[in-house]
């Protein structure tokens, strides 16, 4: 994560939004409070260096509480449905290739039949080679509501079907990718 380039490198979107051009992964420990949204102050969780799948609740915790680069936030809703106007292309074998290409968007994080790799990371790069031909795979990551009724979201690129935006568990692990106004 070399932040600094990140302006330089990053995608401008139509509306003047640049998209980082690479996920949010965390570099050194952190601890957060209050992530399980209990209201109880002395709730911790502690997230480790390398981390690059986050439920909701740690990546709006990792927001609020300063964590993510100065300048730097998660998008919203209608921010990345732009997005799908801006770098999809109609009529494609795989209508994900240009938002992925465009956006840097991987297909990383959740992967059919096991759906249970989140935070998996095998040091064996054959072990992940494996996961990723042999099984349908989606590239997730989250997005924060533009309206009050806080409905967990998310962009989902795919191997080969429409990119879309999704409601899920706030309990899934997904990428961050962070953009700068």
């Amino acid at each position: 994560m070399n932040v600094p380039t990140w302006i330089k490198s990053g995608k401008r979107t139509q509306a003047g939004l640049i998209v980082a051009p690479e996920n949010f992964v965390l570099y050194k420990e952190v601890v957060l409070t209050g992530v399980d949204k209990s209201g109880d102050p002395d709730e911790v969780t502690i997230l480790h260096a390398g981390k690059e799948f986050f439920t909701l609740d740690e990546a709006e915790a990792l927001q609020e509480q300063g964590y993510f680069p100065e300048g730097w936030r998660l998008p919203t809703v209608t921010e990345a449905g732009a997005w799908l106007t801006d770098f999809s292309e109609e009529g494609s074998f795989n209508p994900s290739a240009n938002i992925m290409a465009q956006l840097g968007l991987k297909l990383d994080g959740f992967i059919y039949p096991g759906m249970n790799i989140y935070n998996f990371a095998p040091k064996d790069k054959e072990a992940v080679n494996d996961l990723i031909v042999n099984r349908m795979i989606e590239g997730r990551f989250w997005l924060l509501s533009d309206t009050a009724d806080d409905n967990a979201q998310g962009l989902t690129v795919h191997r080969v079907a429409r990119p879309k935006i999704q409601t899920y568990y706030r309990g899934c692990g997904h990428g961050i990718r962070l953009v700068h106004d």
